[in-house]
């Protein structure tokens, strides 16, 4: 599993490459066993509401059979009725407070796609930034653990010639021995959210060698504790020649069972991320290319 590190003193030196910086961890994820059972405690945050509306329930259908001036077949109705109905809503409390609801995350700002540019970036710009289409702001960073050596060194990442086609991203690197190293794109400004709606998955071009996450980071795991952060990915094997892979947002999944577990909601994503899949104790090596990067 991958995970994203980036120093936030230094995002603020790149022009918007920030898309890991608000989490100080790699999206491709952590330990398997890191901390996953305290889910449970969110989850029993439900037989709360189980407890206080069967209870309400009871009473209503109590008043119903004193209203009817002890009329037994009007007070049993009652009872029966408005006491199953109390018992059902404590029910779904449980079932809505487990993990996070829809919609879980702060947003200090928030951006929505209309639909019609589905492009990310192209790079042909030549420069880190994101293409600022439809409200969408950020940059290309590199982040590593630090040990080891990669091309570019961790920070903001610039296109070169070799694209699919002009320019492209390219990023590798070997012997890292920690986390690994992540390439990401942030599209709203730091703890920002953006409602990508209107579109159903991304597509991206890709080349190189081995197998990369490729994450969608949303709100809602950004603001799990540290070491709980696994993000919503898939794992894309990477071939010598330029391949189109597309990944509708109903595939991405928390992989591995650790973490928070959380509804995946597209209309609180900030970036999309790409990391070597390799995992310690194997020293992670990693090549590939990046290009056209959009929605569909």
């Amino acid at each position: 599993m991958r995970q994203i590190a980036l120093p936030i003193a230094i995002c603020l030196f790149a022009s918007y490459g920030c898309a890991a910086s608000e989490e100080s961890e790699p999206a491709g994820g952590g330990s398997s066993t890191s901390h996953g059972g305290s889910l449970g405690v969110s989850g029993s945050l439900g037989v709360s509401g189980s407890t206080v509306l069967p209870s309400a329930g009871t009473s209503t259908g109590s008043g119903g059979t004193s209203a009817t001036g002890g009329t037994s077949t009007t007070g049993t109705a009652g009872t029966s009725t408005t006491g199953t109905a109390g018992s059902t809503t404590g029910t779904a409390g449980t079932a809505s407070v487990g993990g996070a609801p829809p919609g879980g995350g702060t947003c200090v700002m928030s951006a929505s796609a209309m639909g019609t540019i589905p492009m990310i970036d192209d790079f042909e710009d030549g420069n880190a930034d994101v293409m600022a289409n439809e409200g969408r702001v950020g940059g290309w960073y590199l982040s590593t653990d630090t040990t080891g050596t990669t091309t570019p060194k961790a920070g903001a990442t610039m296109p070169e010639a070799g694209g699919m086609p002009g320019k492209a991203l390219h990023v590798s690197g070997s012997g890292l021995t920690g986390w690994g190293a992540s390439l990401a794109a942030s599209i709203t400004a730091p703890m920002g959210c953006y409602d990508a709606s209107k579109f159903t998955g991304i597509t991206v071009m890709l080349k190189g060698t081995g197998t990369v996450w490729v994450s969608v980071l949303t709100a809602a795991v950004r603001s799990a504790p540290e070491g709980m952060r696994n993000h919503f990915k898939k794992q894309v094997t990477l071939t010598a020649e330029w391949t189109p892979v597309t990944i509708a947002f109903s595939e991405l999944t928390q992989p591995g069972g650790w973490g928070m577990i959380v509804p995946f909601d597209v209309t609180k994503i900030y970036g999309v991320d790409f990391g070597p899949a390799t995992a310690p104790p194997t020293p992670t090596a990693f090549d590939f290319w990046i290009d056209n990067l959009s929605f569909k």
